[in-house]
């Protein structure tokens, strides 16, 4: 008896889904593709290397605004309000693009792409301290150009 209360509730949310789902222009097709698109492991990898090297520039950011990271003396009172500034937006951005990842969108593959190579050439500007970060973003660069999260972001 409960178990068909509950098949009735799940048909009617499912049609009150389908019927809200026509009304802002999302085929039926969309929400089923979605709901049944299977994310792969290497997705849940490259999304937790996303979001953690967003989360750093972010706490980074609002450490050196608060004062916690650094003296102000020691910089100009410009620079100490863009550069924490910076951080914070590109860790933002990042959480962006690891929720993108997370979700199958084809921009943040395309975006996460361009961000990492741009990564591996700055990078490369500062050999030899930069080769943990051309060694992180090759490892990310690889995980994005893999089959599986290529087809998974519908690239």
């Amino acid at each position: 008896m409960k178990t068909r209360r509950i098949e009735a509730v799940l048909l009617r949310g499912c049609e009150s889904l389908k019927s809200a789902a026509s009304r802002v222009g999302v085929g039926h097709w969309r929400l089923v593709e979605m709901s049944e698109k299977k994310r792969p492991t290497v997705v849940k990898i490259l999304v937790l290397i996303v979001a953690i090297g967003s989360i750093i520039p972010i706490l980074a950011g609002v450490m050196m605004l608060t004062g916690g990271a650094y003296e102000g003396y020691f910089m100009q009172e410009l620079l100490s309000q863009i550069l924490p500034t910076y951080y914070v937006l590109v860790g933002v951005i990042g959480l962006v693009v690891a929720w993108g990842l997370w979700v199958g969108r084809g921009w943040a593959w395309i975006l996460a792409l361009i961000i990492f190579i741009i990564g591996i050439i700055m990078d490369l500007v500062t050999l030899p301290t930069g080769i943990v970060g051309i060694v992180l973003d090759g490892i990310v660069v690889y995980l994005l150009m893999r089959s599986d999260t290529r087809k998974f972001c519908g690239k």
